[in-house]
């Protein structure tokens, strides 16, 4: 079965380009059912192809489609476009058959390819008979080209290409553009991963172009510019209120607005009894944007009481309470609140600054640690890949309760405890049962090994949900014990015993379906009420009479003797 990432690229090619990609041609030797097979084959290819150049030369689905290049006489090139006001000619080569390193074009088919792309560039369109007039014309145009630069394509559902088949690229690469005295050619390697990503930005929310009300401002040049100076509230509340912006305007603040807390509440007070008074109290708002250009009035006039801005790319980066606070409380109209704002210009690279500038700024609410994990790349491209599937990861901490149990979401505290429990860590799983506080702390400064780069987004979730099915066996397990030792045993090893039921499960979570089935759950749940009463009965029976459980999984020695003990137990059980 294909990755999860390979799913929503097809799912998104299908829907996309399955009207616009002409029907292959077949010859009178094809019946209906062979033609429709090989379209069926054909399509994901050719599909692939345009989809590369959708998003890499900015064209239209419909113009990236008379790119395809249909039928078997086609040298290897399954894709054409010349972009003269770049003066660039792309020629692709695509395979959509399986994912991993091993689902690339073959050695053979590579070498017909680079051929092809040899055969284009020497003017032998001859050899190229599937060409429509209107791509013979395009390339023979392309050709003319005096300033030509051309890009050469691998567009598949395969990883990195193997060495092999980079010195055969490298090798005619070089060798056009020994023909010049600066490079004409270069190679692109387009992978699932690639394509993946590409899609993610596709479906991502906008980013928020809009104009900013300073007063009282001034500039402080630097590394990156910043802009500061007096913005009324009521502009936050309307910037807030959009429904166009909002889904884009916290995306790299450290967690969303929480709604009512001691903090907020003070804000709130202010707004209602002192609103001239929030400036002064309120430690104000920042963010971060790719430009932020003055208006010709303004810049006419320098530094000055006021001034408006157009920015692009504007986030906030620290204030989400604030201004959740303001639009919640404050009165339509109402001008005389206002916060200090701080716009820093990072352009398209901020070099790491976000997470820089939340970390130092003053908190008027404590940020704690499992805060800062949400900006992990992990953890935002996992979020992105579920959210395509319907699934809503929520990795920043808002109104969204940690608790929250609903069948297609989840927070970043379930799916931490889920892969710690998933590993089996003795260290992390005594730390887990220990203060949140110190947990976090540590898993922040090991992220990786929790959340490492080749974790998928589809083994989480199967995680996540087995954890949920482990949760509801262990606390029925332990209402239905008679003695109060039991029962805390199955209260303070809940962590544990939910490891035990992953390891149990192993084979479950590597099946390649995103949702558990019925037949599966069913299976998790009678393999879990099965492995608890081992585990209950081999602890008893191993450990010392009367043990306190409650100090007993704390202790990481101790966690490491139960797990040899029991791993040994349930193993020959």
């Amino acid at each position: 079965m294909p990755s999860l990432e390979k799913e929503q690229v097809l799912a998104y090619l299908a829907e996309t380009y399955t009207p616009l990609i002409r029907r292959a041609r077949c010859g009178p030797e094809h019946d209906e059912d062979e033609r429709e097979n090989l379209w069926n084959s054909a399509f994901p290819s050719r599909a692939l192809a345009c989809f590369f150049l959708q998003v890499t030369a900015s064209l239209s689905p419909e113009d990236a489609t008379n790119s395809d290049v249909d039928g078997g006489a086609d040298e290897g090139i399954d894709g054409i476009h010349y972009d003269a006001r770049r003066h660039e000619l792309f020629l692709i080569q695509a395979k959509a058959a399986g994912d991993g390193s091993g689902h690339q074009p073959t050695l053979p088919e590579l070498i017909r390819f680079l051929n092809g792309v040899e055969s284009l560039m020497a003017g032998r369109l001859d050899r190229f008979t599937d060409l429509t007039e209107s791509q013979t014309a395009t390339v023979r145009s392309a050709l003319r080209d005096t300033a030509l630069k051309v890009t050469v394509v691998l567009a598949h559902f395969g990883g990195s290409l193997d060495e092999q088949r980079t010195s055969r690229i490298e090798e005619r690469v070089n060798q056009f553009n020994r023909n010049y005295a600066e490079p004409r050619m270069r190679f692109v390697n387009f992978s699932l991963e690639n394509a993946h990503e590409e899609l993610l930005k596709l479906q991502a929310d906008p980013e928020i172009d809009c104009s900013i009300n300073l007063h009282s401002y001034a500039k402080h040049p630097g590394t990156f510019p910043c802009f500061y100076g007096r913005i009324l509230a009521s502009d936050l509340k309307a910037l807030h209120d959009d429904p166009a912006k909002r889904p884009s305007l916290y995306s790299r603040n450290v967690r969303l607005y929480r709604g009512s807390n001691p903090v907020n509440e003070r804000v709130k007070q202010t707004l209602l009894h002192e609103p001239e008074n929030l400036f002064y109290l309120n430690n104000g708002v920042t963010a971060l944007c790719r430009t932020f250009e003055p208006t010709p009035e303004t810049a006419g006039r320098g530094n000055g009481e006021q001034g408006e801005f157009k920015a692009t790319g504007f986030v906030i980066i620290n204030g989400a309470q604030t201004i959740g606070t303001i639009a919640e409380n404050l009165d339509a109209g109402d001008a005389a609140a206002s916060v200090l704002l701080r716009v820093i210009v990072v352009g398209n690279d901020d070099a790491g600054i976000a997470e820089r500038v939340a970390e130092a700024s003053n908190y008027q609410t404590a940020v704690d640690n499992i805060d800062f994990l949400s900006m992990h790349p992990c953890n935002k491209r996992i979020a992105s890949t579920l959210r395509a599937s319907g699934i809503a990861y929520h990795t920043k901490r808002s109104g969204v309760p940690d608790g929250l149990r609903e069948p297609l979401s989840f927070t970043l505290a379930e799916a931490l405890e889920a892969r710690v429990c998933a590993m089996g860590d003795p260290t992390l799983l005594a730390k887990l049962k220990g203060k949140p506080t110190d947990f976090y702390a540590g898993i922040r400064r090991n992220l990786g090994t929790v959340f490492p780069d080749s974790l998928s987004a589809r083994t989480l979730w199967r995680e996540v949900q087995i954890c949920r099915i482990a949760d509801e066996a262990i606390r029925n397990t332990r209402d239905g014990q008679e003695r109060s030792i039991d029962r805390a045993f199955f209260t303070n090893g809940a962590y544990f015993l939910k490891y035990l039921i992953l390891w149990k499960n192993r084979p479950t979570l590597g099946i390649d379906a995103l949702h558990l089935t019925p037949v599966e759950r069913t299976t998790v749940t009678t393999s879990s009420d099965e492995l608890l009463a081992t585990a209950l009965a081999q602890g008893n029976a191993r450990l010392a009479p009367n043990p306190d459980w409650s100090h007993t999984f704390k202790t990481i020695r101790t966690v490491q003797e139960i797990k040899t003990q029991l791993l040994r137990a349930l193993t020959s059980h």
